[in-house]
């Protein structure tokens, strides 16, 4: 069922920005708790960040620059509230694209990223801005697992083939860099979602029983 649009004429099929963005905000359906805690993470990055810049200028080093990123949390806010707006059905149908886009920004990183620490991470942007593929790649496999967990419950071994390899592909890539913690992040973003579609608690204790054996190893 595609979105509609009232107007004198009856309802039309949604075109346009329309399509995508939705100028009314459900806020009697915002979970405001989480709202509230990603703020405090914000202020808390600041308050560490501002440390560690202040702790550089007392060695002499200037690794970690607080501007640069307040800078940065500056530019992101607008498209927290701009997430506000996207219509949930556009991104159901949509997915798919982004989810390959993120995977392509990942899969670009090897040939035009910046090594730093020696790991190769970020593409550079205009305007003094690095973009971090591995961080738009947890979106897309949040939405993309949405998307193929929809009317999916986790009931036999082969529903968990294409939802196992979406969570694993980013994850590879990503450890390759190499980041090893960013591609432990997607762990539990996977079984949360697994969860929530259904999953049943043996079988989740088993892979984190297996994964940790695996670490070990």
């Amino acid at each position: 069922m595609k979105n509609q649009v009232w107007s004198w004429k009856g309802t039309r099929p949604l075109t346009g920005w329309r399509s995508i963005l939705d100028p009314r905000i459900p806020w009697a359906q915002t979970d405001w708790a989480l709202v509230v805690l990603a703020g405090v993470m914000v202020a808390t990055s600041l308050v560490f960040v501002e440390g560690m810049a202040a702790a550089d200028l007392l060695y002499g080093r200037d690794d970690i620059v607080f501007a640069s990123h307040v800078r940065k949390l500056v530019v992101a806010l607008p498209f927290l509230f701009l997430g506000y707006f996207v219509r949930p059905r556009w991104l159901r149908r949509n997915a798919w694209i982004v989810f390959g886009v993120c995977m392509a920004l990942l899969l670009l990183v090897p040939l035009i990223g910046e090594e730093r620490n020696n790991a190769r991470r970020w593409i550079q942007l205009p305007l003094g801005f690095d973009l971090q593929p591995s961080e738009p790649a947890k979106i897309g496999l949040v939405l993309i697992l949405a998307r193929s967990l929809y009317r999916n419950r986790l009931e036999s071994l082969r529903d968990w083939l294409l939802p196992g390899a979406l969570a694993l592909l980013p994850m590879v890539l990503v450890a390759a860099q190499p980041d090893l913690g960013t591609a432990l992040t997607v762990v539990p973003v996977t079984l949360g979602m697994f969860w929530f579609a259904g999953a049943s608690g043996r079988v989740l204790s088993a892979l984190v029983l297996a994964g940790a054996l695996f670490g070990g190893l």
